[in-house]
């Protein structure tokens, strides 16, 4: 019988995690950016729609759709696909919410988790992951492995000495389409196919 050496399965073993860390995500949330409720509008007559909120999912249909139809969805996915990267060039103290040791954020636990926020305080030197924007300058970290919803970002002042950005986040934004009351698909949101708008 014909040995069957380790190098290959070895190697095959690897090629399987590197695709799945490719794969993963680093933090996903049901909420949007920005402020007010998103509306979006189709700019093609067909939204290719996927099983989950994910392009591995498969392709569940192209959903025809009129130009300039408002798309109505009932959910939201934004994803993290890459955390950013900030350095602290000064001691700084931060207000916020620490949301615990998870990467998936719910509405529920968001608004009704009756968290209350606290100080943080950043060291110089110190690096932590800038995972989503918010809204009116609020914004989602991890810092030493917890989730933390900041109330306010000041690396996103022009007068902002404090903090340096290495990096920006990578996010994907999904939301689930709705037709005649049910769900038919997840449409990821792409500047070239949707135009969005606000209303509040």
């Amino acid at each position: 019988m014909k040995n069957i050496g380790i190098g290959p399965l070895c190697l095959l073993l690897i090629f399987c995690l590197l695709v799945f860390a490719l794969l993963a995500y680093a933090f996903d949330s049901e909420l949007w950016p920005g402020e007010g409720r998103p509306v979006f509008r189709s700019k093609t007559d067909h939204l290719v729609l996927y099983k989950q909120p994910s392009k591995t999912s498969g392709i569940v249909d192209k959903f025809k759709i009129n130009k300039g139809e408002v798309i109505i969805f009932d959910q939201t996915r934004y994803r993290n696909i890459k955390a950013g990267k900030i350095k602290v060039l000064k001691l700084s103290i931060l207000q916020g919410r620490s949301l615990g040791n998870i990467t998936y954020l719910s509405v529920e636990k968001y608004y009704h988790s009756g968290i209350p926020s606290k100080d943080f305080l950043f060291n110089r030197g110190d690096i932590f992951d800038y995972l989503q924007d918010r809204a009116e300058g609020s914004g989602i970290i991890r810092w030493k492995g917890e989730i933390i919803d900041l109330e306010y970002c000041p690396w996103f002042d022009r007068e902002n000495r404090n903090f340096n950005v290495m990096s920006e986040p990578i996010n994907e934004w999904w939301i689930r389409v709705i037709k005649n009351q049910k769900p038919v698909g997840w449409l990821l949101v792409d500047e070239n196919i949707v135009e969005k708008d606000r209303t509040f």
